[in-house]
C-alpha cells in the first residue's frame, strides 16, 4: 500500500503544547503529545486541515505544490490549469482575472472544474439507475474519503464509485483534450488534501491552493487589476457552479430530478460529518439511511476550505458571488433568458453525453485501516494510567477535554498507545483545592467573558433589526413626497383654470382671481418642500446603510474576538497546566 503524502507538518520551535490541535482533529490518535511538542502521524491523518485553523502559535502549516508550480512555470514547462469553482469565493468578480495572471505564468490553457462537477452528477445517477445501491456518499471531498478508508472501512461499498470533480475534469482533458496529453496539470484547490487525491488515483497532478496563491499576490504585491479577463477553454457548466457550496450537488442534481432532495442527506462541518460517519453504518442497516449524502468536511463546503484563507469570512458573504453566477450561467443556457426549460436542458444534456463514457470516471478504494493498530487497555490498566494522572477516584473524572481528547477514558487510551502522557493531564499538576479554584476561576471568567460577548452579539441583532425597520419606514416617504409633487402640480393645473374663468367672469371673478393666485403660490411652495426631500431621503438611506454595514464589522469583529478567547483560554490552560512542556521555545 502507497505511502500517503504529509501534507500538514509541525515547526516545533512554535508549538507550546497547548493540545488545541488535538481538540479540533477529528481522528485526535493521529496526534503524538508524548514529548514537548505535538507531532502528527501521516498515515492517520485525514488531512482536514482544522488544525492549521485552530493552532494561533503557527505550529502548523500546510504543504502544497505552489513552488514546484512556480520552478515549472520558470523553465517553461508546458501546463494546464484546472480551477475549482471555490475560486469565485476567494476572488469575487475578479475570478476570470486569476485566469489572466495563470496564463502570464505559461498556462496553456485553463479548465473549469465546475463543468467536471457536471460530469460528477451524471456519473452518479448513472450508477444509481443501473445499481439502485442502498446508500451513495459524495465524495467530491478527500478527508471525507481519508476517513472513510482508515477509520471507516466499513462504509467503503457506499462511497460513490466515481471520481471527484477535479478528477472527472483532469481525465476529461486527458481524452478529449489530446492537445494537452503531455502538458502538467496544475490544479488550482481550496484544500490541502486534494495533494493526497492525486497520489493514490495515479493522477500526476500539481495541488496549488487558493491560500497559497493569495499569499503569494500579498508577497509579490500583484494586483488583479493588472490582467485581462480570460474565459475558460472547456464548455460552460449550468448549475453545477455551485458544487463549492454547501448541498451543491444536491442542487444541482435537481435539475435532473426535482425529488432528489427527499432522498438526501445535506451535511457538513467536522463537528457532524465525521460523528455522522460513525453511526452511518448502524443506519443502513436499520433502513434509515438516505439515498444520497451530499457532505462536505469544511462548514462552509470548498468556499470556506482550509486552504482558501476564507475560514474567518460570513458564510453569506462567500455565496454570493456564487450564487450570482449561478444564475448567469443558466440565463447563458436559457434561450429565454431565465431559467432553462426542457428543451434548454436536452441540449445541455446531450453536451454533457459528449464527454462523458461509461467506465472512464470509475474510482475504487482501499482500506487503510490496518494502519491503526491501537491497543485497547483493559480495566486494570486504565486504572494504572487513572493513578498516573492523579485521578484516584469517579469524582476525579472530570472529561474536562483540556486534554483535547473530550473524555479522560481516550486520553487514558492515547498514554496507553505511547500518544501522550500522564504529566499533560490538568489533573496530574494540580490537586485538592487548588485545582478547583483555578479550574473555577478560569471557566468561570472565560464564561463570564463569553455571556458578555453573546449579549453585546444580542444587542447588535437588536439594533441591526431596528435599522433595517427604519430604513423601510424611511423609503415610504420616498412615495409620499411623490405625491406631494404630483398633488401640487394638479393643483397649480387648477389654480391656473380657476384665474381664466375669473378673467372670464370680470368684476364678479375678482375675489376669485386673489384666491386662484393664493392657490397657486401655494402649489408651488408645496413643490419646492418636496423637492427637497429627494435628496434628505437619499441621504438618510446612504447613512442608514452604512449604519448597517458597520453593524456587520462590528458582529464579524465580534465573533472573532470569541475565536480569540478560545485561543486564549487554551493557551491559559496549556500554561498553567503543563508546566515547563508548556513553556514557547525561543
Amino acid at each position: 500500500m502507497e505511502k500517503l503524502p504529509e501534507v500538514i507538518k509541525i515547526d516545533p520551535n512554535r508549538c507550546i503544547n497547548c493540545h488545541a490541535c488535538i481538540a479540533v482533529c477529528p481522528v485526535k490518535f493521529c496526534n503524538d503529545g508524548s514529548g514537548d511538542h505535538v507531532t502528527i502521524k501521516p498515515d492517520l491523518c485525514v488531512a482536514c486541515g482544522h488544525c492549521l485553523v485552530r493552532c494561533s502559535h503557527g505550529a502548523r502549516y500546510g504543504v502544497d505544490d505552489f513552488p514546484e508550480f512556480l520552478a515549472a512555470s520558470r523553465t517553461k514547462k508546458p501546463m494546464v490549469a484546472v480551477v475549482a469553482p471555490a475560486v469565485v469565493a476567494s476572488f469575487p468578480d475578479q475570478y476570470l482575472r486569476v485566469n489572466g495572471w495563470l496564463r502570464s505564468m505559461g498556462v496553456q490553457a485553463v479548465f473549469d472544474v465546475s463543468f467536471g462537477a457536471e460530469l460528477t452528477v451524471k456519473s452518479y445517477l448513472e450508477y444509481m439507475k443501473d445499481q439502485n445501491p442502498a446508500t451513495v456518499i459524495a465524495q467530491p471531498c478527500p478527508s471525507l474519503v481519508n476517513y472513510v478508508e482508515m477509520y471507516q472501512p466499513q462504509l467503503i461499498p457506499y462511497l460513490a464509485p466515481a471520481d471527484s470533480p477535479m478528477l472527472h475534469t483532469i481525465r476529461m482533458i486527458r481524452e478529449y483534450y489530446r492537445e494537452y496529453s503531455n502538458a502538467q496539470m496544475v490544479v488550482i484547490s481550496p484544500c490541502w488534501a486534494k495533494k493526497r487525491e492525486f497520489a493514490v488515483t495515479g493522477v500526476n497532478a500539481l495541488n496549488v491552493t487558493l491560500q497559497s496563491i493569495k499569499d503569494y499576490f500579498e508577497q509579490q504585491r500583484i494586483q488583479l487589476s493588472g490582467f485581462p479577463d480570460v474565459e475558460y477553454d472547456n464548455p460552460p457548466a449550468e448549475r453545477a457552479v455551485l458544487f463549492s457550496s454547501p448541498g451543491g450537488l444536491m442542487r444541482t442534481t435537481e435539475r435532473w430530478d426535482s425529488g432528489v432532495s427527499n432522498i438526501t442527506r445535506k451535511i457538513e462541518g467536522s463537528e457532524n460529518i465525521y460523528p455522522y460517519f460513525d453511526r452511518l453504518r448502524e443506519m443502513i442497516g436499520r433502513g434509515l439511511a438516505p439515498k444520497l449524502i451530499d457532505c462536505l468536511n469544511c462548514a462552509f463546503g470548498c468556499n470556506g476550505g482550509t486552504a482558501t484563507g476564507n475560514v474567518h469570512m460570513p458564510q453569506d458573504e462567500l455565496e454570493a458571488a456564487v450564487e450570482r453566477r449561478n444564475l448567469e450561467m443558466q440565463r447563458r443556457y436559457s434561450k429565454k433568458g431565465s431559467a432553462p426549460d426542457e428543451k434548454d436542458k436536452k441540449a445541455l444534456h446531450a453536451l454533457i453525453e459528449r464527454y462523458w463514457r461509461p467506465g472512464l470516471y470509475n474510482r475504487s478504494y482501499v482500506d487503510r485501516s490496518k494502519g491503526l493498530n491501537l491497543k485497547i487497555p483493559n480495566d486494570q490498566e486504565i486504572g494504572a494510567i487513572y493513578a498516573a494522572m492523579g485521578k484516584k477516584s469517579d469524582k476525579d473524572i472530570f472529561d474536562c477535554n483540556g486534554c483535547g481528547y473530550g473524555k479522560c477514558e481516550r486520553m487514558a487510551m492515547a498514554i496507553h498507545n505511547g500518544l501522550n502522557k500522564p504529566g499533560n493531564c490538568y489533573h496530574a499538576h494540580l490537586t485538592g483545592a487548588m485545582q478547583k479554584n483555578i479550574v473555577e476561576s478560569l471557566e468561570g471568567g472565560m464564561a463570564s467573558l463569553l455571556l458578555k460577548i453573546d449579549k453585546q452579539d444580542t444587542a447588535y441583532e437588536h439594533l441591526k433589526d431596528r435599522i433595517t425597520d427604519a430604513s423601510e419606514i424611511i423609503k415610504e416617504f420616498a412615495p409620499v413626497a411623490s405625491s406631494i409633487k404630483d398633488i401640487s402640480s394638479k393643483t397649480n393645473m387648477l389654480s391656473v383654470n380657476a384665474g381664466i374663468e375669473a378673467a372670464r367672469a370680470g368684476e364678479a371673478g375678482a375675489g376669485f382671481a386673489v384666491v386662484a393666485r393664493e392657490v397657486r403660490m401655494l402649489a408651488g411652495l408645496s413643490r419646492q418642500e418636496a423637492e427637497r426631500f429627494g435628496p434628505l431621503f437619499e441621504k438618510i438611506q446612504d447613512d442608514f446603510t452604512m449604519l448597517q454595514q458597520d453593524l456587520e464589522n462590528a458582529l464579524r469583529e465580534s465573533r472573532e474576538t470569541r475565536d480569540v478567547v478560545g485561543q486564549i483560554n487554551d493557551g491559559i490552560y496549556g500554561l498553567v497546566f503543563r508546566g515547563e512542556s508548556a513553556k514557547k521555545k525561543e
